[in-house]
Protein backbone atom coordinates (compact mmCIF):
# COMPACT_ATOMS: atom_id res chain seq x y z
CA UNK A 1 0.00 0.00 0.00
CA UNK A 2 1.69 3.08 -0.89
CA UNK A 3 1.27 5.41 1.86
CA UNK A 4 3.49 6.96 3.54
CA UNK A 5 4.75 6.76 7.76
CA UNK A 6 2.39 9.87 8.88
CA UNK A 7 -0.66 8.90 6.72
CA UNK A 8 0.08 4.75 7.49
CA UNK A 9 -0.37 6.29 11.08
CA UNK A 10 -3.89 8.16 10.46
CA UNK A 11 -5.25 5.11 9.30
CA UNK A 12 -3.43 3.26 11.83
CA UNK A 13 -5.20 5.77 14.43
CA UNK A 14 -8.89 4.63 13.01
CA UNK A 15 -7.84 1.16 13.21
CA UNK A 16 -7.95 1.45 17.23
CA UNK A 17 -11.24 3.12 17.37
CA UNK A 18 -12.52 0.21 14.94
CA UNK A 19 -11.42 -1.90 18.23
CA UNK A 20 -13.66 0.25 20.49
CA UNK A 21 -16.71 -1.43 19.07
CA UNK A 22 -18.54 -4.29 19.54
CA UNK A 23 -18.18 -7.83 16.62
CA UNK A 24 -21.25 -8.82 17.71
CA UNK A 25 -23.63 -8.29 14.40
CA UNK A 26 -27.39 -8.05 14.16
CA UNK A 27 -29.42 -10.18 11.13
CA UNK A 28 -30.49 -8.44 8.18
CA UNK A 29 -33.93 -8.88 7.35
CA UNK A 30 -36.79 -10.52 5.11
CA UNK A 31 -40.61 -10.30 6.19
CA UNK A 32 -43.50 -8.91 4.54
CA UNK A 33 -43.26 -6.22 2.69
CA UNK A 34 -46.48 -4.62 3.78
CA UNK A 35 -45.47 -4.51 7.43
CA UNK A 36 -42.10 -3.15 6.55
CA UNK A 37 -43.90 -0.04 4.86
CA UNK A 38 -46.58 0.90 7.18
CA UNK A 39 -44.85 3.59 8.93
CA UNK A 40 -42.10 4.08 6.29
CA UNK A 41 -41.88 7.61 5.10
CA UNK A 42 -42.98 8.63 1.56
CA UNK A 43 -39.41 9.16 0.23
CA UNK A 44 -38.63 5.44 1.64
CA UNK A 45 -41.29 4.13 0.08
CA UNK A 46 -40.46 5.43 -3.07
CA UNK A 47 -36.57 4.37 -3.03
CA UNK A 48 -37.68 0.66 -2.15
CA UNK A 49 -39.81 0.57 -4.86
CA UNK A 50 -38.61 -2.20 -7.75
CA UNK A 51 -38.15 0.29 -10.32
CA UNK A 52 -35.80 2.11 -12.42
CA UNK A 53 -35.38 5.13 -9.67
CA UNK A 54 -34.02 2.72 -7.22
CA UNK A 55 -32.04 1.30 -9.10
CA UNK A 56 -30.09 4.30 -10.20
CA UNK A 57 -30.34 5.17 -6.85
CA UNK A 58 -27.82 2.30 -6.34
CA UNK A 59 -26.21 2.74 -9.01
CA UNK A 60 -25.04 6.74 -7.55
CA UNK A 61 -24.03 4.77 -4.18
CA UNK A 62 -21.64 2.47 -5.37
CA UNK A 63 -20.17 5.23 -7.79
CA UNK A 64 -19.84 7.42 -4.80
CA UNK A 65 -18.35 5.09 -2.43
CA UNK A 66 -16.25 4.28 -5.03
CA UNK A 67 -15.24 7.93 -6.14
CA UNK A 68 -14.57 8.65 -2.63
CA UNK A 69 -12.21 5.42 -1.56
CA UNK A 70 -10.02 6.23 -4.46
CA UNK A 71 -10.28 10.21 -3.89
CA UNK A 72 -9.44 10.54 0.16
CA UNK A 73 -7.00 8.28 -0.04
CA UNK A 74 -5.21 9.46 -3.28
CA UNK A 75 -5.37 12.88 -1.10
CA UNK A 76 -3.50 11.34 1.51
CA UNK A 77 -0.98 10.19 -1.09
CA UNK A 78 -1.11 14.07 -2.01
CA UNK A 79 -2.32 13.09 -5.60
CA UNK A 80 -5.21 14.39 -7.74
CA UNK A 81 -8.67 13.51 -5.32
CA UNK A 82 -10.38 13.82 -9.02
CA UNK A 83 -8.38 11.29 -11.33
CA UNK A 84 -8.62 8.69 -8.25
CA UNK A 85 -12.28 9.41 -7.89
CA UNK A 86 -12.49 8.95 -11.73
CA UNK A 87 -10.74 5.64 -11.82
CA UNK A 88 -12.08 4.28 -9.19
CA UNK A 89 -15.57 5.21 -9.80
CA UNK A 90 -15.61 2.38 -13.08
CA UNK A 91 -14.93 -0.28 -10.07
CA UNK A 92 -18.67 1.24 -8.75
CA UNK A 93 -20.21 0.92 -11.87
CA UNK A 94 -19.27 -2.78 -12.33
CA UNK A 95 -20.10 -3.39 -8.86
CA UNK A 96 -23.34 -2.18 -9.68
CA UNK A 97 -23.45 -4.39 -12.99
CA UNK A 98 -23.05 -7.49 -10.68
CA UNK A 99 -25.32 -6.79 -8.10
CA UNK A 100 -28.27 -6.41 -10.87
CA UNK A 101 -27.14 -9.74 -12.17
CA UNK A 102 -27.12 -11.42 -8.74
CA UNK A 103 -30.38 -10.19 -8.35
CA UNK A 104 -31.78 -12.71 -10.65
CA UNK A 105 -30.93 -15.70 -8.91
CA UNK A 106 -33.89 -17.92 -9.12
CA UNK A 107 -31.88 -18.89 -12.74
CA UNK A 108 -28.95 -22.01 -11.50
CA UNK A 109 -25.85 -20.12 -11.08
CA UNK A 110 -26.76 -16.15 -12.17
CA UNK A 111 -26.07 -15.28 -8.04
CA UNK A 112 -22.39 -16.65 -8.54
CA UNK A 113 -21.68 -14.95 -11.87
CA UNK A 114 -23.16 -11.64 -10.73
CA UNK A 115 -21.02 -12.32 -7.46
CA UNK A 116 -17.80 -12.49 -9.43
CA UNK A 117 -18.58 -9.52 -11.35
CA UNK A 118 -19.50 -7.47 -8.28
CA UNK A 119 -16.27 -8.61 -6.68
CA UNK A 120 -14.88 -7.69 -9.99
CA UNK A 121 -15.95 -4.28 -9.24
CA UNK A 122 -15.38 -4.15 -5.90
CA UNK A 123 -11.80 -5.12 -6.25
CA UNK A 124 -10.90 -2.59 -8.57
CA UNK A 125 -11.70 0.49 -6.66
CA UNK A 126 -9.74 -1.19 -3.77
CA UNK A 127 -6.88 -1.63 -6.08
CA UNK A 128 -7.19 2.25 -6.68
CA UNK A 129 -8.09 3.04 -3.41
CA UNK A 130 -4.10 1.56 -2.35
CA UNK A 131 -2.33 3.76 -5.38
CA UNK A 132 -2.33 0.38 -7.46
CA UNK A 133 -3.37 -0.68 -11.14
CA UNK A 134 -6.97 -1.29 -11.65
CA UNK A 135 -6.20 -5.63 -11.92
CA UNK A 136 -3.64 -5.59 -9.26
CA UNK A 137 -5.21 -7.96 -6.89
CA UNK A 138 -8.48 -9.48 -7.32
CA UNK A 139 -10.68 -10.36 -3.94
CA UNK A 140 -13.60 -12.83 -3.18
CA UNK A 141 -14.74 -14.98 -0.70
CA UNK A 142 -17.12 -17.57 0.56
CA UNK A 143 -18.57 -17.77 4.25
CA UNK A 144 -16.04 -16.72 6.63
CA UNK A 145 -12.76 -17.37 4.04
CA UNK A 146 -11.67 -14.26 1.80
CA UNK A 147 -9.84 -15.18 -1.32
CA UNK A 148 -7.39 -12.93 -2.64
CA UNK A 149 -5.36 -13.05 -5.90
CA UNK A 150 -2.16 -11.13 -6.26
CA UNK A 151 -0.02 -12.48 -9.10
CA UNK A 152 -1.12 -15.85 -8.74
CA UNK A 153 -3.43 -18.10 -9.35
CA UNK A 154 -2.77 -19.43 -5.78
CA UNK A 155 -5.01 -17.26 -3.36
CA UNK A 156 -4.00 -15.80 -0.28
CA UNK A 157 -6.47 -17.01 2.58
CA UNK A 158 -7.71 -14.74 5.57
CA UNK A 159 -10.76 -15.31 7.30
CA UNK A 160 -13.77 -13.45 9.33
CA UNK A 161 -15.67 -13.96 11.91
CA UNK A 162 -18.82 -13.03 11.36
CA UNK A 163 -19.89 -15.28 8.42
CA UNK A 164 -17.94 -18.14 10.81
CA UNK A 165 -20.69 -17.66 14.13
CA UNK A 166 -23.56 -17.27 11.63
CA UNK A 167 -22.83 -20.98 10.29
CA UNK A 168 -21.64 -22.05 13.88
CA UNK A 169 -25.40 -20.70 14.55
CA UNK A 170 -26.94 -22.59 11.84
CA UNK A 171 -25.25 -25.63 12.95
CA UNK A 172 -26.01 -25.57 16.63
CA UNK A 173 -29.64 -24.97 15.59
CA UNK A 174 -29.57 -27.86 13.15
CA UNK A 175 -30.37 -26.19 10.20
CA UNK A 176 -30.08 -27.88 6.47
CA UNK A 177 -27.32 -26.77 4.48
CA UNK A 178 -28.84 -25.76 0.99
CA UNK A 179 -26.07 -27.38 -1.14
CA UNK A 180 -27.82 -26.53 -4.22
CA UNK A 181 -28.43 -22.37 -3.65
CA UNK A 182 -25.07 -22.63 -1.70
CA UNK A 183 -23.53 -22.73 -5.19
CA UNK A 184 -25.76 -21.22 -7.26
CA UNK A 185 -24.96 -17.92 -5.33
CA UNK A 186 -21.36 -18.88 -4.01
CA UNK A 187 -22.76 -17.99 -0.73
CA UNK A 188 -23.96 -20.32 1.80
CA UNK A 189 -27.35 -21.15 2.59
CA UNK A 190 -29.11 -22.59 4.78
CA UNK A 191 -33.05 -23.72 5.30
CA UNK A 192 -34.66 -24.06 8.40
CA UNK A 193 -38.15 -24.75 9.35
CA UNK A 194 -38.37 -22.38 12.17
CA UNK A 195 -38.51 -18.94 11.14
CA UNK A 196 -35.39 -17.65 11.74
CA UNK A 197 -35.13 -15.17 14.91
CA UNK A 198 -33.07 -12.02 15.88
CA UNK A 199 -30.51 -12.47 18.55
CA UNK A 200 -31.81 -11.74 21.77
CA UNK A 201 -33.88 -8.90 20.83
CA UNK A 202 -35.95 -10.57 18.31
CA UNK A 203 -38.74 -8.78 16.90
CA UNK A 204 -40.83 -11.11 15.83
CA UNK A 205 -40.79 -13.92 12.75
CA UNK A 206 -38.95 -13.27 9.71
CA UNK A 207 -38.58 -15.11 6.32
CA UNK A 208 -35.45 -14.86 5.75
CA UNK A 209 -32.39 -13.21 7.47
CA UNK A 210 -28.62 -12.61 6.79
CA UNK A 211 -25.53 -12.73 8.90
CA UNK A 212 -22.72 -11.58 7.13
CA UNK A 213 -22.91 -13.76 4.02
CA UNK A 214 -24.87 -16.23 5.35
CA UNK A 215 -28.26 -16.77 4.57
CA UNK A 216 -30.81 -18.64 6.31
CA UNK A 217 -34.76 -19.14 5.11
CA UNK A 218 -37.46 -20.88 6.05
CA UNK A 219 -38.64 -22.83 2.40
CA UNK A 220 -42.05 -24.08 4.14
CA UNK A 221 -43.33 -20.35 4.75
CA UNK A 222 -41.93 -18.86 1.85
CA UNK A 223 -42.91 -21.63 -1.09
CA UNK A 224 -43.97 -19.06 -3.44
CA UNK A 225 -41.90 -15.97 -2.40
CA UNK A 226 -38.75 -18.13 -2.03
CA UNK A 227 -36.95 -16.13 -5.24
CA UNK A 228 -38.01 -13.00 -3.96
CA UNK A 229 -36.35 -13.85 -0.66
CA UNK A 230 -33.20 -15.36 -1.76
CA UNK A 231 -32.69 -12.24 -4.19
CA UNK A 232 -32.83 -9.71 -1.27
CA UNK A 233 -30.89 -11.73 0.78
CA UNK A 234 -27.94 -11.93 -1.80
CA UNK A 235 -27.92 -8.33 -1.50
CA UNK A 236 -27.29 -8.61 2.10
CA UNK A 237 -24.59 -11.38 1.10
CA UNK A 238 -23.10 -9.03 -1.80
CA UNK A 239 -22.78 -5.98 1.07
CA UNK A 240 -20.56 -8.01 2.80
CA UNK A 241 -17.86 -7.38 -0.29
CA UNK A 242 -18.47 -4.18 0.29
CA UNK A 243 -16.86 -3.64 3.66
CA UNK A 244 -13.79 -5.46 2.85
CA UNK A 245 -11.88 -1.95 1.61
CA UNK A 246 -11.57 -1.95 5.54
CA UNK A 247 -9.45 -4.82 5.87
CA UNK A 248 -6.65 -2.27 4.45
CA UNK A 249 -6.96 -0.19 7.22
CA UNK A 250 -4.34 -0.82 10.07
CA UNK A 251 -2.37 -3.17 10.84
CA UNK A 252 -2.67 -6.92 11.27
CA UNK A 253 -2.83 -8.35 14.91
CA UNK A 254 0.53 -9.84 14.98
CA UNK A 255 0.11 -10.59 18.82
CA UNK A 256 -2.23 -13.01 18.42
CA UNK A 257 0.38 -15.00 16.14
CA UNK A 258 -1.06 -16.65 13.37
CA UNK A 259 -4.43 -16.34 14.03
CA UNK A 260 -4.05 -12.54 13.78
CA UNK A 261 -2.28 -12.79 10.74
CA UNK A 262 -4.89 -14.28 8.97
CA UNK A 263 -8.07 -12.26 10.67
CA UNK A 264 -9.33 -9.41 8.54
CA UNK A 265 -10.94 -8.27 11.94
CA UNK A 266 -11.59 -4.91 10.17
CA UNK A 267 -14.23 -6.58 8.59
CA UNK A 268 -15.71 -7.92 11.35
CA UNK A 269 -15.63 -4.25 12.92
CA UNK A 270 -17.28 -2.43 10.44
CA UNK A 271 -20.17 -4.50 9.98
CA UNK A 272 -20.54 -3.73 13.63
CA UNK A 273 -20.66 -0.13 13.07
CA UNK A 274 -22.82 -0.48 10.48
CA UNK A 275 -25.58 -2.22 13.06
CA UNK A 276 -24.99 0.24 15.65
CA UNK A 277 -27.89 2.80 14.71
CA UNK A 278 -30.66 -0.19 15.19
CA UNK A 279 -30.07 -0.24 18.72
CA UNK A 280 -31.73 3.44 18.33
CA UNK A 281 -34.45 2.48 16.57
CA UNK A 282 -37.77 0.76 16.44
CA UNK A 283 -38.44 -2.49 14.65
CA UNK A 284 -40.11 -1.09 11.31
CA UNK A 285 -36.81 1.54 11.15
CA UNK A 286 -34.56 -0.89 11.85
CA UNK A 287 -35.48 -3.11 8.99
CA UNK A 288 -35.79 -0.17 6.52
CA UNK A 289 -34.00 3.11 7.35
CA UNK A 290 -30.26 1.66 6.86
CA UNK A 291 -28.26 1.30 3.50
CA UNK A 292 -28.35 -2.58 3.01
CA UNK A 293 -31.94 -2.70 3.50
CA UNK A 294 -32.45 -0.19 0.97
CA UNK A 295 -30.18 -1.75 -1.47
CA UNK A 296 -31.58 -4.97 -1.19
CA UNK A 297 -35.64 -3.74 -1.28
CA UNK A 298 -34.39 -1.45 -4.42
CA UNK A 299 -32.85 -4.58 -6.24
CA UNK A 300 -34.63 -7.44 -5.04
CA UNK A 301 -36.89 -9.28 -7.82
CA UNK A 302 -39.75 -12.06 -7.54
Amino acid sequence: MKYDTKNKMKLSHIAKSLLLTTLLSTPSLATTETELYQEAPPLIKKIVQHDIEGRIAVLGFNITVSCLKGGITALLRQESFWKNCSKASIGGIITFTGEEIATHNKYPFVGLAGKLIHDTGISISDNIMRGEEYFSQYQTDFGPINFTFRGSYTPTITYTLTPLYAITRNIIQHHSFDLKNSLYNLTPIFQTNDAPKMLQTSPGETMASTIGNVTQYNPTITTEDTPLYLSHENNHALFWSKLRFTNNIGNKLEFLGEIGKHWDYQQDLSKAIFNLPGIFMNDTNRAILSIPELEAYSMQRP
